[in-house]
């Protein structure tokens, strides 16, 4: 057990010993720009995976999804999301601020878009003669960690081409998708005309994402990201962590998603909890929960004083998420710590 368990989300995952190590031990002089070795092997590796022609190392996910955006749309052009996606929740409006385009939510169930909604909204775009991105994300973060359907990522990809308009994948998780459901990245990533993925969160290290496609695109989304200010200086050391979490790193996910099992079955084993607390199903490593009374906030600050760190995202929903830096032990003071603040007066 930690000294602080710290369920807040995979960012919090240390990078591992190798990491560190390596980051004194590779040749800083190869990364002047990012056209040094150790950052075109990753870029290789990550192409390899996806099965795209090209890839793109960049400082967030965040990033690589804007540049993703820049590198498809024009200003005054749209973008089509579902309204629980990071890509609105959590990127602070750039798609409007930096490349000029408005978006159309659409409402979404565990992340998933209503296709007959979708192809409404396509025929519209396409009727008005505006050229659209279809952006779909997997795993869904705020959908409960789940992992889409690749026959639902397949139709949406094929509605999108049937209107003219490209797709692309927020795949920040997307190897924890691969590991829960045995579908190859590269399966997933042929939905999609462009794919991002973390190499932080599960996979540990201490930055970076990759976005994926083709020759041209990534070519385009290399200027923009280099017109915005955000080309990286010695990337090197950050891209040879990156390539230890593709080679060691996308194995041991499972580890997680089976701590988030654990963790879910724990809080479902407490009498009476149903009163208290609804406990959604775990896909991955997320185990989302939703107060039905009290102050959430004060809730979170409660579990802290127990040494247990999580988030609340809103509404009284939320999220634990397990990582490397996340064990049994550490599960278990998590459902006891609840368990306490939840019956501290007993159960009703």
């Amino acid at each position: 057990m930690h000294e602080t368990s710290d369920f807040r989300s995979d960012k919090c995952a240390l990078p591992t010993r190798e990491m560190i190590e390596v980051m004194t031990e590779v040749s800083w002089g190869d990364g002047q720009s990012d056209k040094g070795p150790t950052v075109r092997e990753l870029e290789r590796l990550a192409a390899e995976l996806t099965a795209k022609q090209a890839a793109l190392f960049t400082a967030t996910g965040t990033l690589a999804n804007q540049l993703a955006i820049q590198a498809h749309t024009r200003p005054g052009e749209e973008i089509i999301v579902d309204e629980n996606c990071h890509i609105v929740c959590s990127e602070a409006g750039a798609a409007a601020i930096l490349s000029g385009v408005q978006t159309f939510s659409l409402a979404s169930r565990e992340g998933r878009m209503d296709l007959l909604h979708l192809e409404r909204v396509l025929a519209r775009a396409e009727k008005g003669a505006r050229d659209t991105l279809v952006c779909t994300e997997n795993t869904h973060n705020f959908g409960g960690g789940r992992v889409m359907p690749l026959d639902y990522l397949n139709e949406v990809r094929a509605l999108a081409t049937r209107h003219g308009a490209k797709v692309h994948m927020d795949g920040a998780r997307i190897t924890n998708a691969s590991v829960r459901s045995g579908v190859s990245v590269a399966e997933y990533a042929a939905t999609a005309d462009s794919v991002m993925f973390c190499l932080s969160k599960g996979l540990c290290a201490p930055a970076g994402s990759v976005l994926c496609g083709d020759e041209e695109f990534i070519r385009r989304a290399r200027h923009f990201r280099d017109w915005i200010g955000a080309a990286p200086k010695q990337p090197a050391p950050l891209a040879k962590c990156g390539i230890i979490a593709l080679t060691t790193m996308v194995d041991r996910l499972k580890e997680d998603h089976d701590h988030a099992t654990k963790l879910e079955a724990g809080l479902r084993s407490i009498p009476w909890v149903d009163r208290r607390l609804d406990i959604e199903i775990s896909e991955t490593n997320m185990v989302f929960m939703t107060l039905k009374e009290g102050d959430p906030d004060a809730f979170i600050a409660a579990l802290a004083k127990e040494h247990v760190r999580a988030y609340h995202i809103a509404n009284g929903r939320l999220r634990f998420v397990t990582h490397r830096d996340i064990d049994l032990d550490d599960v278990e003071r998590a459902v006891q710590a609840i368990r306490k603040l939840l019956f501290r007066k007993g159960p009703r």
